[in-house]
Parts: C-alpha cells; sequence; structure tokens
C-alpha cells in the first residue's frame, strides 16, 4: 500500500540493479515480459499498463539488453490467447517479438512451437528443468527444433538455460550463500564443452522480500562466480 501511495519504493523495482551488474561484467542480457491478462497463473502487470509500457521500452533502448515476449500460462494450449498476447507486445514495443519463454516452462511440444512459428517467433529460451539445475537432455548448445510429428527440421531455435533461481529455493532447498558456488561448478561444466551459459532468473528474487529474504546480494556474486 506504501508502494502504491507512493510513500515507499517497490522493493521489486529491481531491473536498474541488473542493468549495472550486468555492464560492469560486459553481460548480454534478455528481457522477457508478461504479457497475459491476470489470471490465476499469470500475475504480472496488465499489458494497457502505461508503467509497463514505459519500463519496456527503456530496457528496449538500452545498449546490451532485448526487451522479448513471456506467453502466459494458458497461451501454450491457446492459440487464440498466443496471439492476443502477441498483438499486445508489438504494441508496446512497436515491432514484433523475436524471441520468447513460456510461463512456468509450460509448453505443448508440438502445438506450442508450430504456433510461435507461425506468428514469426523464431527463437525459444523454455528449454530447462524446473526441479534440478543442468542442461534438459543434454544439450547445452542452441539448436534448431526438429518436428518429429513431421518429420522434418524447423526454423524454431531451442536455447537452453542451465539453473533457474526458484529451483534452488523450492525445489533444491538450497542455503542462498550456496547458490553463487554451484553456480560456479556450472559455469566450468559448460566451458569445458564450449558452451554458453544461460541462467533464468526473475525479478523478484534480488528483493530480499518474503520467500527471497536473504537472496539480497545474492544474483551479483552468482555473477561473478560464473564469470571467474
Amino acid at each position: 500500500m506504501k508502494v502504491a501511495l507512493g510513500g515507499a519504493l517497490d522493493p521489486f523495482d529491481t531491473y536498474e540493479s541488473v542493468v549495472h551488474a550486468h555492464r560492469e561484467r560486459g553481460m548480454e542480457t534478455t528481457w522477457f515480459f508478461l504479457m497475459a491478462e491476470f489470471a490465476r497463473f499469470d500475475k504480472g502487470l496488465p499489458p494497457r499498463s502505461p508503467a509497463l509500457s514505459t519500463l519496456m521500452q527503456g530496457l528496449g533502448r538500452t545498449e546490451g539488453h532485448a526487451v522479448q515476449w513471456h506467453p502466459g500460462y494458458a497461451a501454450a494450449s491457446d492459440e487464440r490467447k498466443m496471439t492476443s498476447e502477441h498483438s499486445a507486445f508489438a504494441a508496446v514495443m512497436g515491432h514484433k517479438p523475436t524471441a520468447s519463454r513460456q510461463h512456468y516452462l509450460r509448453l505443448l511440444p508440438s502445438t506450442t512451437r508450430r504456433n510461435l512459428i507461425g506468428l514469426g517467433v523464431l527463437n525459444d529460451h523454455t528449454e530447462g528443468h524446473a526441479s534440478r539445475t543442468g542442461w534438459r537432455g543434454g544439450f547445452a548448445r542452441t539448436r534448431p527444433w526438429y518436428d518429429l510429428e513431421r518429420e522434418e527440421l524447423t526454423p524454431l531455435q531451442l536455447h537452453p538455460f542451465a539453473a533457474m533461481d526458484a529451483t534452488y529455493l523450492r525445489y533444491l532447498n538450497v542455503p542462498p550463500q550456496d547458490v553463487p558456488h554451484r553456480m560456479g561448478q556450472l559455469a566450468s561444466e559448460s566451458r569445458k564443452w564450449g558452451a554458453p551459459l544461460r541462467l533464468l532468473w526473475h525479478n523478484e528474487s534480488l528483493s530480499g522480500e518474503g520467500q527471497w529474504k536473504g537472496w539480497e546480494g545474492v544474483y551479483s556474486k552468482t555473477l561473478d562466480a560464473a564469470c571467474s
């Protein structure tokens, strides 16, 4: 309530700190913004929010940062909702997204990916585990999606990620102070095979609020461990 009334800073407005941390380390960033209407599994700001538009457009103008699309939970199986959210993103940014990541990592492999291709989204960042770290299926490098049902190689590029903040918190119960060390181990493994290390992190985990208490400073230490 204090934040809404202007009496306190929003603890979840952690975007500038991420921009600064990445700029210091020369890292590339892709932001994925939820464009879904409010629902049981979609809790973001409404796509028509002026504050959301300002944030997305500002990050999109920041060097080394790309703003892309985060389809909602229901959009994974509902082509109509996916199309609507795709249009909402284009309305905010003035151009169509070229990459996406599914909310809750939810997808129906053939249905979701074919719908993305139909909308011109040719880069998908959904491939990864929710309950564990590491590379899903053993793939660490980007590769094109092969549609098994149609027996054809598609133009959709799959970009695997190796770790997610929520995995350490909710599934592995790793103490926050141990996360950077775990990340350093993944970074060493990815370098061994000449693969990029992609991480999936949420703005809320930098806040130190609620379930993320104790995570203050973990992200910057994680980046240092991954870069060392």
